[in-house]
């Protein structure tokens, strides 16, 4: 499913578990419809699966490009029926704390969870393969994130500027990932998850000069020692 949809498209509210959201109907034929234009929305949310339009059913299959941008939600449960995500669907929501992520998506997109300052942690669904660029970019309280065994690469700056960030682990299966949790993470205690990966050495050994001229580096004792024993 690529996420196109028209401008034009028909939009209706239904409301669910005392939630009024704003769906666009994508195919009427198909009966499949997407949340779209919900900044409005604030608290806890859960999509449902069907939304009524009047007394016809259609299956929410997914989350529209912005849809909840700038949105005052604290919480948002997404069901397996939808597999697609928009672009920067919850940037900016610097209210929200959790999200549960359906295992029918296969991509993060880009600027998703840009700026949602108050998120804690986030588990990646097994079914993801790539997380883009800028995807969880300046989430400042994140502190866990756990990444599905199936993710093959992570976009550049996916995770920078989440300062609260400890440890990640990386699955088996990436296989191509750019700098955003070397270089340019302001925090660099993740490399002490990082440089435990010898197929980074590389990586690591060419980025060592962008670490040496970072600023304000709060080194954990013993790591400088480690990493260079570890790229020599």
């Amino acid at each position: 499913l690529m996420l196109t949809l028209s401008a034009s498209a028909e939009l209706f509210l239904y409301k669910y578990e005392g939630t009024r959201l704003t769906y666009k109907i994508i195919d009427e034929k198909e009966r499949t419809c997407a949340v779209s234009l919900c900044g409005y929305v604030y608290g806890d949310v859960v999509i449902p699966e069907i939304a009524k339009n009047e007394d016809v059913a259609y299956r929410v299959i997914a989350i529209d490009n912005y849809a909840f941008s700038e949105s005052e939600l604290k919480s948002i449960v997404i069901p397996e029926s939808v597999t697609e995500i928009g672009h920067s669907a919850f940037e900016s929501s610097y209210l929200l704390e959790s999200v549960t992520l359906p295992s029918t998506i296969t991509t993060i997109k880009y600027d998703t969870f840009n700026s949602c300052s108050s998120l804690t942690s986030i588990s990646i669904p097994s079914s993801v393969t790539s997380i883009d660029e800028h995807a969880f970019y300046g989430c400042i309280d994140l502190s866990t994130v756990s990444l599905g065994e199936s993710l093959e690469s992570i976009g550049k700056e996916a995770f920078n500027n989440c300062t609260s960030l400890s440890s990640v682990s990386l699955p088996e299966s990436l296989t191509d990932k750019e700098d955003q949790l070397i270089a340019e993470h302001p925090d660099q205690k993740l490399i002490g998850e990082i440089y435990k990966f010898p197929r980074f050495k590389k990586i690591l050994k060419a980025e060592y000069d962008k670490f040496m001229e970072l600023q304000g580096i709060d080194w954990v004792n013993g790591l400088m020692e480690d990493f260079r024993a570890t790229i020599a």
